[in-house]
């Protein structure tokens, strides 16, 4: 090996090995900003729920069965309250298969604490409101939806509403 071989290899090399370390940096730092921009989308959403039950009251029936709103029984309000609690799944499913189908690498620590949250939230929103649980349990309705999700749903349902 000359000179001038050794020259051009030691700064090639130093490039490679600053470019490897760029590139995983990088790496971690988009994995790490999708996560991020993820959470925040679902909060978006959670904050869309809490907008439509400040602009509706009357939807805070499918999480107290027992609160009975003037009109809770006209057809408007149960399509209103029917299609709240379709937004609910919705989000719930397009969150769990971004956890579990659609993942970039295995969960950090913030996405294990974020989905034990958001599995809270679901288990709490299906004990809470008989609507919810009687859409899990009508097997026309899930079959919209992902056959993984729908097993999901259905082993958050209360003990005594399990079909």
């Amino acid at each position: 090996m000359e000179l001038k071989d050794l020259i051009t290899l030691v700064p090639s090399s130093a490039a490679l090995i600053v470019s490897l370390v760029v590139a995983a940096r990088t790496r971690h730092y988009n994995r790490t900003t999708l996560r991020a921009a993820s959470r925040n989308n679902y909060m978006n959403a959670l904050l869309n729920i809490n907008r439509e039950i400040v602009g509706h009251p009357e939807l805070w029936a499918v999480y107290d069965p027992r609160w009975r709103p003037a009109g809770h029984e006209l057809q408007t309000e149960a399509v209103r309250r029917r299609a709240f609690i379709w937004y609910h799944i919705n989000l719930f499913e397009l969150f769990y298969t971004d956890y579990h189908q659609y993942r970039l690498g295995p969960p950090d620590s913030a996405d294990r604490q974020h989905w034990d949250a958001w599995d809270n939230y679901i288990r709490s929103f299906l004990e809470a409101s008989p609507e919810a649980q009687a859409i899990v349990r009508d097997k026309a309705s899930m079959a919209l939806l992902n056959r993984d999700f729908r097993n999901y749903l259905s082993d958050r349902l209360p003990e005594t509403t399990k079909a």
